[in-house]
């Protein structure tokens, strides 16, 4: 059994980690498995880059695909994208010698709409984020239900409206196309089933696996001393792939950094892990982004409480890092969250999108930062392990080629 694995990027984002980590599962497992990726960072011989001259190729249809939606976003906030023209990956995919190909996040125009009925293979599409089964939008507002009773044409979204635009090309090309669509979350699934798009096709959930040989509780003393950290202090990480991003909640999350800060005062420090800057009001020790494991893994254990702010996330891995490594976490009650961090059980589920609740959140976190941090280990062992994560993964790629699923 052969199965290519196809993103963009192969180091870069949640979905290359999701898909790069399912990759290597399926190999542990002693399963042929290949990546093809757009740009390659990895040194790993089973990921196939495309060459230079498609990837420039691409580079510039991203650019332009950028002009045409200034033209007409319904949201200029929220990441959008087209995937209009045809795509020369999709000769790469047919020419390969896998049985199954396995979709995950294959936007910056790496594929076109059109092409994707063209692939001459069964395919498995893990849903990463809600484009899949929307117009141009990788995430969508809780009040728009387009996606579900389908999109009308709106002149005050600017010139030219291109969600409806594009939702009706995937309706149009993928109207006798069916793929198995895979959801890391049961929100994600369920959202993929009401649409008008996938309603029709075989819609899973499996969740994003994590090696728990890495992830892991470790020694806090050890991890802070690496970092910095003084001992005495209570450490409140928090984390996003760049953390001034608007849907991560950098306005909540400020707002409720600053009641802690009326009680605990200069008690608190902040471990920021990832990119960018927030003009915080506690002392705080920026990490950068870290694209390997086990440096992320070594992270976690300095602080005591992990929160995310994100309006949005379809699953949320760095919540199952940290929890991982025994450390509760506090977010949202928003998209795949739920999933991850159980309510005053493994951390704190605040609701949506209050400053206050979430700072009542953190606190609580912080009076119970063991009890919790053992619940959570325990949680991730039994629901995220990579190994049972890519034994549910075999499982449906034997069923599709045994054509029981």
């Amino acid at each position: 059994m052969k199965i290519l694995h196809v993103n963009y990027y192969d180091k870069s984002g949640g979905a290359a980690k999701a898909a790069r980590r399912l990759h290597k599962g399926l190999l542990t497992a002693g399963i042929d498995s290949k990546m093809l990726v757009v740009e390659k960072r990895s040194s790993s011989e089973s990921v196939i880059a495309c060459s230079r001259k498609v990837a420039r190729k691409l580079q510039i249809l991203q650019r332009v695909e950028a002009l045409l939606l200034r033209t007409g976003s319904r949201n200029p906030l929220l990441p959008q994208a087209l995937n209009l023209p045809h795509s020369p990956v999709l000769e790469l995919i047919n020419r390969s010698d896998a049985d199954i190909v396995n979709l995950h996040w294959i936007n910056g125009c790496m594929l076109g709409i059109k092409d994707l009925p063209e692939i001459n293979k069964p395919v498995v599409w893990t849903l990463h984020d809600a484009w899949p089964y929307c117009g141009t939008e990788h995430h969508h507002n809780s009040s728009d239900n387009s996606f579900v009773r389908g999109y009308k044409r709106a002149k005050s979204y600017g010139f030219f409206d291109w969600a409806p635009f594009n939702w009706r090309r995937k309706m149009k090309y993928w109207r006798n196309w069916h793929p198995i669509t895979v959801a890391p979350s049961k929100w994600l699934n369920n959202e993929a089933r009401k649409s008008m798009i996938f309603k029709d096709c075989n819609n899973l959930h499996i969740p994003n696996g994590l090696n728990l040989n890495v992830f892991k509780s470790t020694d806090k003393s050890t991890a802070r001393k690496e970092l910095g950290i003084p001992d005495n202090k209570k450490v409140i990480a928090l984390g996003a792939f760049d953390v001034k991003d608007r849907n991560k909640g950098g306005v909540q999350l400020n707002n409720a950094l600053k009641i802690l800060e009326q009680k605990y005062g200069k008690q608190i420090e902040l471990l920021v892990i990832g990119n960018g800057t927030l003009e915080l009001p506690f002392k705080s020790y920026n990490t950068g982004f870290i694209a390997n494991d086990k440096p992320m893994a070594n992270i976690y254990p300095a602080a005591d409480v992990f929160i995310s702010a994100s309006k949005y996330e379809a699953f949320g891995y760095m919540l199952v890092e940290a929890s991982a490594c025994g450390i509760p976490c506090v977010a949202f009650a928003t998209g795949g969250i739920p999933d991850i961090v159980k309510h005053r059980e493994t951390g704190y589920l605040a609701k949506c999108f209050q400053p206050e609740d979430l700072a009542a959140g953190i606190e609580f976190a912080l009076q119970n930062t063991v009890t919790l941090g053992e619940n959570a280990a325990k949680y991730c062992r039994k629901n995220f392990d990579l190994e049972l994560v890519a034994k549910q993964y075999i499982q449906l790629y034997k069923g599709i080629l045994n054509e029981e699923v």
